[in-house]
């Protein structure tokens, strides 16, 4: 691949591990955190991560990533990158990627599970509501929202890319976002998703001061993946204890990549930030 924002393809690669004898492979459930409209998504990457001791199985490389390295029980680790066994895989970062480089990503990653058989994958995500002009928001600046059908609790909204995946969502009785736009390194995950047939969806949790802090939509998001992914077998409470040490590592991490990420990421931040409008 040849370095060209342009119009050809950034320098993209994936670097794998050594084989692991419980490595992940054909039919290996596989979740996708990346940070978004808030942290939920990275939270529940990294806790899953951590409980389940997941160990690092490949690393996606780019001169167009973030100069940074991420310290993990002593050790560096890529800005993006895959940690997984046989039972679960999870493909997560700790910083929003530059926009440039979002379908290209998209791509890579779809592409790369595919060829490993890694199915089904679940996108793990977070959307802010907007502020209604009857409750004093301005036209023209309200932030993403979704519109949710209410079911108990109201949180958590799915989208399926393929018939195979909104079949699951649907013996399980998953809410549906039946119309909407959805932005950012998501909407081109489903995109990517549907045109290879791959079989993906997105879990969404409603977060925001209207609706419910971060931590507790990772664990409602926990909660969800527990019913999609056999034998995850997570327990979300002791999430909620250490959620504000995550949600502290991790802002401090998205102000390390918007302060020095370079001057094309900083001025496009917004262009595609991921969301969803209803």
């Amino acid at each position: 691949m040849t370095p060209d924002l342009l119009g050809g393809t950034p320098e993209l690669s994936i670097s794998e591990e050594a084989p692991l004898a419980d490595a992940p492979g054909q039919g290996t459930p596989t979740l996708i955190c990346f940070p978004s409209a808030g942290l939920a998504s990275s939270i529940v990457g990294h806790y899953i991560i951590q409980r389940l001791k997941l160990p690092r199985i490949a690393a996606f490389r780019s001169p167009f990533l973030i100069s940074a390295s991420v310290i993990l029980d002593g050790r560096p680790n890529p800005p993006i990158r895959v940690h997984g066994n046989r039972k679960v895989a999870v493909v997560v970062s700790e910083f929003p990627p530059s926009p440039s480089l979002l379908t290209y990503l998209a791509r890579a990653i779809i592409g790369w599970l595919k060829d490993k058989g890694m199915a089904p994958a679940y996108v793990v995500e977070g959307v802010l509501q907007r502020q209604d002009e009857e409750e004093g928001g301005e036209a023209g600046k309200a932030a993403p929202v979704t519109t949710v059908p209410t079911k108990d609790d109201g949180v958590i909204v799915a989208i399926p890319a393929t018939d195979s995946a909104d079949r699951v969502l649907t013996q399980l009785s998953f809410p549906r976002l039946d119309q909407g736009v959805v932005g950012g390194l998501t909407g081109d995950l489903l995109n990517e998703a549907a045109h290879e047939q791959f079989n993906l969806s997105v879990l969404f949790a409603r977060i925001g001061e209207a609706e419910i802090p971060e931590y507790r939509a990772a664990a409602h998001l926990l909660q969800a993946l527990d019913r999609l992914v056999p034998d995850l077998n997570v327990d979300p409470e002791p999430l909620l204890k250490q959620a504000e040490v995550l949600e502290r590592m991790l802002r401090e991490s998205m102000k390390m990549s918007t302060g020095s990420s370079g001057a094309e990421r900083t001025s496009t931040a917004q262009v595609r930030e991921p969301s969803i409008y209803g």
